[in-house]
């Protein structure tokens, strides 16, 4: 991708992660590792990191740990020279969780759940 020299790159990972059992703490770190090798390797390329999505009720185990890993990336992002955007409120329901009908199995988003992921993202990419 690198070669590529995109004019943005936007970086989701994590909840795979967080669900095989890794740490919030070291999903973190790994994250902020590639935050930091992108910036290296394409300094002028727009770099959006996006929050770890709410998960459903179905993996309502991985709540705290998503909110841990959010917590702690949002501030070393931004310091990192990146763009931090949470799309997570607009895919939650009033309870926090990932809304039934924005995902197909409480981690992977719906349709809907992936329209309201783009129209959130648009601003952020270049025309």
């Amino acid at each position: 991708m690198v070669a590529l020299r995109p004019r943005a790159v936007v970086l989701l990972a994590g909840i795979n992660d967080l669900e095989r059992g890794a740490e919030p703490r070291q999903v973190a770190e790994r994250e902020l590792a590639l935050v930091r090798d992108l910036r290296a390797s394409l300094p002028e390329a727009r770099l959006v990191v996006l929050g770890l999505f709410p998960v459903g009720a179905s993996q309502a185990r991985l709540t705290g740990r998503v909110a841990e890993v959010n917590a702690e990336l949002e501030p070393v992002v931004r310091q990192a020279g990146a763009t931090w955007l949470d799309v997570g409120p607009g895919l939650a329901d009033p309870s926090g969780s990932l809304a039934a009908d924005n995902t197909t199995d409480g981690l992977h988003l719906s349709g809907k759940g992936y329209r309201i992921w783009t129209e959130a993202l648009r601003p952020y990419l270049p025309p």
